[in-house]
């Protein structure tokens, strides 16, 4: 974002809560709202966003999963963070049908409405996001 062509101009991250941090630009940021998982920040002069999964996507993606009561392995993915990890990290992950069913089945999940809701709330007001709005999805 710093460095990029997206310099000036409006972006979204998406980033793990872990202990690699990209520190010195994500010191710019002021944290808007958070919820258990979710961290919502924004850079003080661009029109830049953070969002920060904690503790990163995977477990996320667990949790999400044992809310609604979702076995993972219905999904044919390990239940055990590790393993589940490692599937995560396939560079063939995005087109990977058992994520793809699987995420459909997370829809309901508290958090993961969360996320999209402030994904989708981002990339369609972008430059004219409203702080205050932002605020309300998280309740």
């Amino acid at each position: 974002m710093k460095e990029t062509k997206l310099k000036d101009q409006f972006s979204i991250g998406v980033i793990d809560n872990d202990k690699k941090q990209p520190r010195s630009y994500v010191n710019e940021f002021n944290e808007i709202a958070h919820s258990e998982h979710i961290l919502l920040l924004k850079h003080c002069e661009r029109p830049h966003y953070i969002v920060k999964i904690a503790p990163a996507m995977d477990q996320f993606i667990m949790d999400c999963a044992a809310e609604q009561s979702i076995n993972l392995q219905d999904y044919n993915l390990p239940s055990k963070l590790e393993e589940f990890t490692k599937a995560t990290k396939d560079v063939n992950v995005k087109s990977d049908p058992r994520f793809k069913s699987l995420f459909k089945a997370l829809c309901d999940s508290k958090e993961m409405k969360l996320l999209c809701n402030v994904l989708n709330y981002l990339n369609e007001q972008q430059y004219e996001c409203d702080i205050v709005k932002l605020q309300e999805l998280f309740g």
